[in-house]
C-alpha cells in the first residue's frame, strides 16, 4: 500500500504540462459490486454440510453455509495524460466478500452437533495500466483500459462447533478457532468506462470490466481450544500455509473438497492436496465521480 501511495503522491506532484499539453488529469472515487466464484472455498462450505450429514446420518437442519458469489469495490484512481487521448492509469483499491452467519445441526443417537463458521476475504490492490479517451458527443466519451495488478490478501475463517448431550442438555465437547493467512499476488483487469461531464470539472462514471485474481500461496496463523465440562486446551500455530485437498471417508465412497482448518485431517482418505486458490476472477461494475484538473 505504502508504495501505491507513494507512486501516486509522486505522479501528482508532477507538472501536468510536462507530461502533456493539452491534457487533462482525472481524480476518480468509484464503487460497486463485483460477481466473483471462488471455487474452492464455496466447494469448502458446500462439502462441510455434506460431509458431516454423511458421518451423522441425518439431514442438518438450518440456514447452512452460504456460498460467496459477489464482492465489494472500491477504488480511488489517477489518470494521468501523455497524450491529449491517452492517460496512465494509476490507482489503489480494495475488494471485500464474506458469508457470515453460518450455521446449521444434524443429530446423532446421543447428542446434537451444531457447527458455526464465518468467512472473510479481504483484497487491497494497487493498478498501474493505459486508459484511451474516446469522445462521443460534447460531454460524453468512453475509455477503454487494461491494467496490471498487485494484490495483498487475507483470508479469514473463525467458527465453532459443539456436541450438546440429549439426555442432559449440556455441552460435553466444543471447538473454537481462528485462521487468518495472507498472500500476495499478481493479475490484470481491462474494462470501458463511460463518463458523462455533469458539470466542469465533476464528471459521472461507470466503469464495466473483468479482473483475473487467482489467489494462491496463503499463509498464516491457526487458533484453536478444544473445550469439556470443567477444563480444555489450546494451541497456536504460526506460518501455516493453507491447502485445499479432497478426501474420501471410505473406499469407493463420495470425495468431499475442503480447506485445511484445525483438527480435520484424522481418519480420511486424501485424494488430492494443493495450494488453496481464492479466486476473485470476475465482472465488476462500479459507479462514481471524477474531477478534471
Amino acid at each position: 500500500m505504502k508504495k501505491i501511495l507513494t507512486v501516486l503522491m509522486a505522479l501528482a506532484g508532477l507538472s501536468p504540462a510536462a507530461l502533456c499539453d493539452g491534457g487533462h488529469w482525472l481524480l476518480r472515487i468509484s464503487g460497486g459490486p463485483a460477481w466473483i466464484s471462488p471455487d474452492d472455498l464455496n466447494i469448502f462450505l458446500r462439502d462441510y454440510v455434506r460431509a458431516q450429514e454423511s458421518v451423522a446420518g441425518s439431514s442438518a437442519r438450518g440456514p447452512g453455509f452460504k456460498a460467496v458469489g459477489r464482492s465489494a469495490n472500491f477504488e480511488l484512481a489517477l489518470f494521468v495524460p501523455i497524450e491529449p487521448r491517452i492517460h496512465i492509469l494509476a490507482s489503489f483499491g480494495s475488494i471485500r466478500a464474506a458469508t457470515t452467519g453460518n450455521e446449521f445441526e444434524v443429530a446423532y443417537p446421543a447428542v446434537d452437533a451444531t457447527y458455526t463458521r464465518d468467512d472473510r476475504v479481504r483484497s487491497y490492490f494497487g493498478r498501474l495500466g493505459i486508459a484511451y479517451s474516446w469522445p462521443i458527443s460534447g460531454r460524453l466519451s468512453l475509455r477503454p483500459y487494461a491494467a496490471a495488478e498487485g494484490y495483498w490478501t487475507t483470508f479469514e475463517d473463525t467458527g465453532s462447533w459443539s456436541y450438546t448431550s440429549l439426555s442432559t442438555g449440556e455441552k460435553i465437547l466444543w471447538m473454537d478457532w481462528t485462521v487468518q493467512t495472507r498472500a500476495f499476488n499478481p493479475g490484470f483487469s481491462a474494462g470501458v468506462e463511460l463518463e458523462f461531464e455533469l458539470v466542469s470539472p465533476v464528471r459521472f462514471t461507470v466503469d464495466a470490466g473483468y479482473r483475473r485474481a487467482r489467489l494462491t500461496g496463503f499463509k498464516g496463523d491457526f487458533h484453536y481450544t478444544w473445550n469439556f465440562p470443567g477444563g480444555g486446551f489450546s494451541d497456536d500455530r504460526e506460518d501455516l500455509p493453507l491447502y485445499y485437498y479432497e478426501y474420501a471417508d471410505i473406499s469407493q465412497g463420495p470425495v468431499y473438497g475442503t480447506l485445511k482448518m484445525p483438527g480435520i485431517w484424522g481418519g480420511r482418505q486424501l485424494t488430492l492436496v494443493r495450494d488453496a486458490v481464492i479466486d476473485l476472477s470476475g465482472l465488476y461494475l462500479k459507479a462514481g465521480l471524477s474531477i478534471s484538473f
